[in-house]
């Protein structure tokens, strides 16, 4: 889906059958012998420690993040799912620290009355705030932007 919107080069890393040691790994690693790549998306940061709640372990993630996008000047986009209910706060002290350290956080939620779309919002943003808007996955798997005037009375 990236690579038909963008029509950009990347790389993708399958990490699912490793433990979260080796994900790091495989992840520093990359960086370290890629020098040339500016941006990176993990899928599940989560996935990167044990236990979302064992502050020891969340602070050592988070800090080794952060010592790897400044040593590798590479931009990292993380994606760190909610809890459930009302609330919607990031997950553990995983979710608490990275809210801390971040640039941005985006918050997608999709249409109750139509899966295929999501409403993106900014939550907590350092730089510049943007307005909400709505992306829809078609039937082809392309996605594409609604005008806010499309969506205004869009229940999410």
């Amino acid at each position: 889906r990236i690579y038909q919107t963008t029509k950009s080069n990347f790389d993708y890393l399958k990490l699912r059958k490793l433990n979260p040691s080796e994900r790091k790994q495989v992840i520093q690693t990359y960086l370290y012998k890629n020098q040339n790549v500016d941006f990176i998306i993990i899928d599940g940061i989560v996935d990167l420690v044990y236990d979302f709640n064992d502050l020891k372990e969340c602070t050592e993630a988070v800090q080794w993040l952060m010592k790897l996008s400044s040593e590798t000047q590479t931009h990292i986009l993380s994606v760190l799912h909610t809890n459930a209910g009302e609330d919607r706060k990031a997950r553990g002290h995983l979710g608490t620290l990275l809210s801390q350290k971040v640039e941005t956080v985006l918050h997608i939620q999709k249409n109750k009355e139509n899966s295929s779309q999501s409403i993106i919002s900014a939550k907590d943003v350092r730089g510049k705030q943007f307005d909400d808007f709505v992306i829809e996955i078609d039937n082809l798997g392309n996605s594409h932007l609604f005008e806010k005037e499309e969506y205004e009375t869009t229940k999410f």
